[in-house]
């Protein structure tokens, strides 16, 4: 079947397609993807066999030798913002689609890092909860960028029963009123990002997904440590947005370049590379995450 037919007559579902789309050119896969924009996915009755199908292998080579690989997820509404300062408590903005692959891309990751803000705004649990993992599969480490150390001690990161790291300086971790044991810890870094990135590499963090918010993902692309960028953007007018900052000009200008384009539900998603950078599966990279 040609390219052109493909467009004027997408299928309605495919199928373990990940075999068929390796014997095209990267080239022709983005204009695959870009041409089944609709299509369903089949699932057998068991998800997770099923999701195999379509699962690609990791085969990328990160930007920076000795540090994870950085995915960078941001979700804005039709003007860029990333929260309403209009409502008192955040909400959920996208839909269900884009969840979902928020939390397949969580699965496929060693960690997932917020900043502050975030867990004192949303609290947060950053967990795999809306797929099914396999049980032997831990869930990702949380990672708190907060260098005074504000987290709350009764919030879900630090309550739980899954591993969270909260990366502060020196003098907050000697005299924070927050217990440490177990499977939650403080990672005292005085240096820059890199630095942390540095460490937690040295502890198993091959991969790292920051999920928020537009400082610490402003702060991560000053230091040049993202490698891939995904953007939702859901059809949705906040009354009185925070600015992400983050919009396609943006990212264009500091050397990302477009990899593909889908609709996620009623969201526009977009998948940007740094420079150099590929793509976890150039042949295929619908399915992920």
């Amino acid at each position: 079947m040609s390219l052109p037919s493909l467009r004027s007559s997408p299928p309605a579902s495919l199928w373990g397609f990940r075999g068929a789309m390796r014997s095209f050119s990267p080239s022709a896969a983005v204009l695959l993807a870009l041409a089944v924009l609709h299509v369903d996915v089949m699932r057998c009755p068991d998800h997770c066999s099923a999701w195999a199908l379509v699962a690609p292998t990791t085969t990328t080579t990160p930007l920076h030798p000795g540090l994870p690989e950085v995915t960078l997820k941001v979700a804005v509404d039709c003007q860029g913002g990333v929260d309403d300062l209009g409502t008192r408590d955040s909400f959920r903005f996208t839909s269900d689609e884009s969840l979902d692959l928020v939390h397949r891309l969580r699965a496929r990751v060693d960690a997932v890092a917020v900043g502050i803000g975030t867990v004192l705004r949303d609290d947060p649990s950053l967990t795999v909860r809306r797929i099914p993992i396999p049980a032997e599969t831990r869930q990702p480490l949380r990672v708190v960028y907060d260098r005074r150390l504000r987290t709350p001690a009764e919030c879900k990161l630090m309550v739980d029963a899954h591993r969270t790291t909260i990366v502060c300086n020196s003098e907050a971790a000697s005299s924070t009123h927050l217990k440490f044991s177990g499977d939650k810890q403080a990672l005292a870094v005085d240096g820059s990002i890199r630095d942390s990135l540095c460490e937690l590499h040295d502890q198993g963090v091959s991969h790292m997904m920051v999920e928020g918010g537009p400082s610490l993902a402003h702060a991560f692309l000053s230091e040049g440590l993202v490698d891939r960028v995904i953007l939702v953007q859901a059809p949705v007018r906040f009354h009185q947005p925070v600015p992400s900052g983050l919009s396609p000009q943006f990212l264009a200008e500091r050397d990302f370049s477009v990899f593909a384009t889908f609709l996620s539900g009623g969201d526009k998603v977009s998948y940007w590379l740094a420079s150099g950078v590929p793509w976890v599966d150039e042949h295929n990279p619908l399915p992920w995450p």
